[in-house]
């Protein structure tokens, strides 16, 4: 719906919890927004102050995966050292 904020669900894996740590601290002016890439950048536009803050504490000493995967155990232990550079 147009002018309704979404609410957004806790971090479920460290990757998510760094992609709003860095989002929170470019919204904080401690890191420059022209950096932010992918999620992070994302969570910078999509999220609110209060919900970075708040999911961030929520985050702290929680024993996060990495990663989590959605549904794709058949990719689970997919080895990708075949591809070259960064992904």
């Amino acid at each position: 719906m147009p002018g309704k904020h979404r609410k957004h669900t806790p971090y479920t894996s460290e990757a998510q919890a760094t992609a709003g740590n860095i989002a929170l601290a470019a919204r904080e002016g401690k890191f420059p927004k022209s950096k932010l890439k992918g999620a992070s950048k994302e969570m910078a536009k999509g999220m609110t102050m209060e919900e970075l803050k708040s999911h961030s504490a929520e985050a702290k000493g929680k024993d996060l995966p990495y990663k989590t995967t959605k549904g794709k155990a058949d990719h689970a232990g997919h080895n990708r050292s075949h591809r070259k550079g960064k992904y």
